[in-house]
């Protein structure tokens, strides 16, 4: 199988990370074409790299980041006027009736049967995603996803506010995502971005990752990669029932909670051991694994194929 790979990201942005997964899933099956990130719908065309390549050659053209060629082009003659009659395929949460493309592979699974859409779940690199064994697991290490904004259901402000008084009282220490960065025990948003955040490699983001325990997402993900790579690292989430699709958190450690003055941080520090982080690490990697993602994307593949 001989597939090309297209992608428009920036580091640290969620097309990056998606690209990542997928130039491990295919290997040397795959080719891959970075587009020019400032071009809008329409501009990929425009690429040198892509003009000098026989697109006939290949199996499949995919595109990296949800929504790729709906997003990229302005209808599917467009499409079909760079890429002929080679399958192109681009990724959606959900089902949705293809536009642009000829196939959707959707991550969250549902009852829904829409033409040329196939379920595939969610794979993440997992290289860095690991649990940190030597340290000393009698402190608690917290880490607060960045802010949002409303539109998302946005409960930052609280959560920080929260975790000042669990900090005064328990042996925490809270790194919260901003615009200055990852920062260490500062409760509060003044003088930051807004909604901004800075953005890491994912080399480096893991690092943090790695050494927490208890995680706080922020606000309502439409499918999310922070808690799964959490709970890879070991590390348990605690969040509101709508922050994540029932269909995700099912496969990652959490706690749902409805105020957060309800926590038990005497049990969580009880639960906090290295066995037990292994086991949460042992049950997210079936479902999250390179591994186990190829599996369902050659199977997929080969089903459409006959």
């Amino acid at each position: 199988m001989k597939v090309l790979l297209l992608c428009s990201a920036v580091e640290g942005s969620y097309a990056e990370a998606h690209m990542r997964v997928y130039k491990a899933v295919f290997g040397e099956d795959a080719h891959t074409i970075f587009v020019d990130k400032n071009k809008s719908k329409g501009g990929i065309k425009e690429s040198v790299e892509l003009k000098s390549k026989n697109i006939s050659e290949y199996d499949y053209v995919i595109g990296i980041g949800d929504s790729f060629f709906s997003l990229k082009f302005d209808s599917k003659k467009e499409v079909k006027s760079i890429f002929g009659d080679t399958p192109t395929i681009e990724f959606n949460n959900l089902p949705k009736a293809t536009n642009k493309s000829d196939i959707i592979f959707y991550h969250i699974k549902s009852p829904s049967l829409v033409p040329n859409n196939y379920f595939v779940g969610q794979g993440l690199f997992t290289e860095n995603l690991y649990v940190k064994e030597d340290r000393d697991f009698s402190r608690l290490n917290v880490f607060v996803d960045h802010f949002y904004g409303k539109n998302q259901q946005d409960i930052t402000d609280d959560i920080l506010q929260y975790l000042e008084k669990i900090h005064n009282q328990y042996p925490v220490d809270v790194y919260f995502q901003n615009s200055y960065g990852i920062t260490k025990n500062i409760f509060h948003r003044k003088n930051t971005l807004n909604n901004k955040y800075k953005t890491y490699p994912h080399e480096r983001l893991s690092k943090y990752y790695r050494k927490t325990d208890i995680a706080f997402p922020t606000h309502r993900e439409s499918m999310g990669c922070f808690c799964p790579e959490i709970a890879l690292c070991g590390g348990v989430s605690y969040l509101k029932n709508y922050m994540y699709h029932p269909e995700i958190r099912k496969n990652f450690k959490h706690v749902i909670y409805n105020n957060l003055k309800g926590i038990d941080w005497d049990k969580i520090i009880k639960y906090n051991t290295l066995e037990n982080k292994l086991k949460i690490r042992e049950d997210a990697y079936k479902s999250f694994s390179i591994e186990s993602y190829k599996k369902r994307i050659y199977k997929t593949l080969e089903n459409i194929k006959k």
